[in-house]
C-alpha cells in the first residue's frame, strides 16, 4: 500500500524528490515509542518548513500510529518484519534520500535503514534540531542528480 501510494504520487509529480527521515522508536524501551514517534514528526515538520527538500518528506509515524503498532504486535509481526517492510521500500527506488536523527546508532531499524541506504546508493543525510530548525549535513553523497537545493552536487 505505501509503496503503491508512493508509485502514485511520483507519477502525479514528474520529478518529486521523497525523502525518509529514520530514527529511533522502539529500541530505547515501549516508555519512549510515543515521545520517539513525536520527535520523528517534529523533523519532518521542520524539514519540510526548511524548503531544501521539498514537500514529500516522511517518517515512521506518517505509515505507523500507536493504535496500527498494537494491531500488528497482536497479529504476530516481530522486529524483523518491520525491518523487512523499510529494507523493501527503500529498495523500492521511490525514496530519494534518507535523512538520520540523532540517536540513530542505537535503533537497530535505523541502523539497517542506512545500511540498506548505503547498498542501494542513496544519498544519505544527518539532522539534528537547533534553536528550532534543522541542521541537516550530508553523511554520504552518493548520487549528485537528487541532492536537494542548498548542497552542492
Amino acid at each position: 500500500m505505501v509503496i503503491q501510494s508512493l508509485r502514485e504520487l511520483k507519477e502525479r509529480n514528474p520529478g518529486a524528490r521523497v525523502f525518509f527521515i529514520s530514527g529511533i522508536v522502539t529500541s530505547d524501551g515501549p516508555l519512549h515509542i510515543d515521545g520517539n514517534l513525536k520527535t520523528l514528526s517534529d523533523y519532518v515538520d521542520k524539514i519540510k518548513s526548511d524548503g531544501r527538500f521539498g514537500p514529500f518528506v516522511f517518517s515512521t509515524p506518517d505509515v505507523f500510529n500507536r493504535p496500527l503498532f498494537a494491531k500488528l504486535d497482536n497479529a504476530g509481526c516481530v522486529n524483523g518484519d518491520y525491518l523487512s517492510f523499510w529494507r523493501d521500500l527503500l529498495r523500492s527506488r521511490l525514496i530519494d534520500g534518507i535523512i538520520m536523527t540523532p540517536s540513530w546508532q542505537e535503533s537497530n531499524g535505523a541502523s539497517h535503514e542506512l545500511m540498506t541506504a548505503r547498498q542501494i546508493r542513496l544519498n544519505v543525510f544527518s539532522a539534528h534540531l537547533e534553536d528550532g530548525r534543522a541542521i541537516i549535513r550530508v553523511m554520504l553523497r552518493n548520487n549528485p542528480f537528487i541532492m536537494p537545493a542548498g548542497f552542492a552536487a
